[in-house]
């Protein structure tokens, strides 16, 4: 009787045994499986500075299993371009009245997700101090861009070169010129392209971004409308864009969230000091 006991017990130990090395593999194979694969996520800037902000959120979005891949482009019209096809998920560059442009004439469905910040507009010289040193018959280079030529003569007005119909807007044009004293002759040039006409112009208006890549020093500027930030209305202000299709995905939403924090703002300021502005804390 004690031996079939003891047999019984040693074939019953024997079984617990068997059964617990065939559940830790198991086990093993579970926790392998609760490990997902990081979501790829790309999108595409304008410019070095924007390029080094956004790879600072890349690093922040690794902790939450994203692997965000930031593409740099050159101009203002490829982002929007390959957001629509598709072979990027989101930008980062533009304001909302040329998303708008955009979509109209492009009959898109680009839509915002989130605001980042304004960007100051500046006019550079080589060959005046200040934009009251223009002289007579001066050309002077202005984004050829329906967006951004508004705001471009609203700051030479207030620099009081120009004067514009009903007071002017960023939607104003060149025809609104009500009044142009000095007979300045106005050179509408495509944003990317503002910095090579320097050497041909008495003023450009160039974007901090392309001026930093083109090695000039933001602080040369001969005017800025950095002072004025509070009268640029909302449609002016950054966001970040999806297809409308994917605006509310929730891996987007948390690169919003990444994006629009202090320590970004601190990244700001130390990569380009000056030249960006938050607005995403505003009610506008």
């Amino acid at each position: 009787m004690i031996k079939q006991i003891k047999k019984s017990f040693t074939v019953a130990l024997a079984a617990c045994l068997l059964g617990a090395c065939g559940q830790a593999p198991q086990i093993q194979s579970n926790q392998e499986s609760t490990t997902k694969e990081p979501t790829k996520v790309k999108i595409a800037v304008v410019g070095s500075p924007s390029h080094d902000i956004w790879n600072f959120v890349a690093e922040k979005a690794k902790k939450e299993n994203i692997d965000l891949e930031v593409i740099e482009m050159n101009d203002y019209v490829q982002p929007n371009v390959a957001l629509s096809e598709g072979s990027i998920d989101l930008n980062a560059y533009q304001h909302r009245a040329y998303l708008k442009q955009w979509n109209t004439e492009h009959k898109d469905d680009l839509k915002e997700i989130g605001l980042t910040i304004i960007t100051p507009l500046y006019f550079f010289s080589n060959k005046v101090k200040s934009l009251s040193d223009l002289p007579e018959g001066a050309k002077v280079a202005i984004p050829k861009e329906v967006a951004i030529q508004g705001r471009a003569l609203v700051a030479l007005q207030t620099a009081g070169v120009i004067k514009l119909k009903d007071g002017g807007s960023t939607k104003s044009s060149l025809t609104d010129i009500e009044s142009n004293p000095k007979n300045i002759e106005f050179l509408e040039v495509e944003s990317a392209q503002a910095v090579r006409t320097l050497d041909d112009v008495h003023a450009a208006t160039i974007g901090g971004s392309f001026a930093t890549d083109a090695g000039l020093s933001i602080k040369d500027n001969i005017f800025t409308d950095a002072d004025y930030l509070d009268t640029i209305p909302a449609d002016r202000y950054n966001i970040i864009a999806a297809k409308e299709k994917n605006a509310d995905n929730p891996v987007y939403k948390k690169i919003v969230e990444l994006f629009q924090s202090d320590d970004v703002v601190e990244k700001m300021n130390e990569v380009a000091p000056g030249q960006y502005y938050p607005v995403w804390k505003t009610n506008k």
